[in-house]
């Protein structure tokens, strides 16, 4: 389990790192424009009443926006009793931003974090927005255990150390670490 944990453990640095560098790019660049990815679908219900025809519209709209270093993630849907088709579109838009901001982010609570709630008859809204700093250094996480493992490494080997266990193998001739049984390489252990 522990050997597949370590091989996993790489790849799984290098995606978050990727995560994290791609964060950190959208973060400096949600200061200058509003990049906006939207899925939106109107369900279409025609209603024949003694020769009168009405058509109503129901729709379910996802959104997914970034701006002033949050990201706000929306979602409205309204319920239809029955319908009869659909039209759906997929829509990415990205907007330069004016000095003084855009009205339609609403305030984000304490460290930026804000979701709200809300049901009006057949519609519902959820409104969740985050900071992107708060992904940016999640996703940081990995890549630093990496590191610090790395370096760990490095500076045993370079030392005389166990790789394993980090024990001073210092005048060790046997081949084998003394304090966990490791197989130890002949030039660290014949330093003298």
């Amino acid at each position: 389990m522990a050997v597949m944990v370590r091989r996993l453990f790489t790849p799984a640095s290098a995606i978050s790192l990727l995560l994290c560098l791609s964060t950190g790019l959208l973060w400096a660049r949600s200061y200058n424009h509003l990049d906006e990815i939207n899925d939106s679908r109107l369900f279409v219900v025609d209603r024949n009443s003694a020769d009168d025809v009405k058509t109503q519209l129901y729709e379910r709209a996802t959104n997914i926006m970034s701006q002033r270093g949050r990201v706000q993630f929306w979602q409205i849907r309204t319920v239809p009793a029955t319908w009869h088709r659909e039209e759906s579109f997929w829509a990415y838009r990205s907007f330069d931003l004016q000095p003084t901001g855009s009205p339609g982010v609403p305030e984000a609570g304490r460290l930026g974090f804000s979701l709200q709630r809300e049901t009006i008859a057949n519609r519902a809204s959820f409104d969740l927005v985050f900071p992107l700093w708060a992904f940016c250094g999640t996703t940081s996480i990995l890549p630093g255990l990496w590191v610090l493992t790395w370096w760990k490494g490095r500076t045993r080997r370079l030392t005389g150390h166990c790789r394993r266990c980090g024990y001073d193998l210092t005048a060790n001739v046997s081949g084998v670490c003394p304090e966990c049984g490791g197989f130890v390489p002949e030039s660290i252990g014949a330093n003298p």
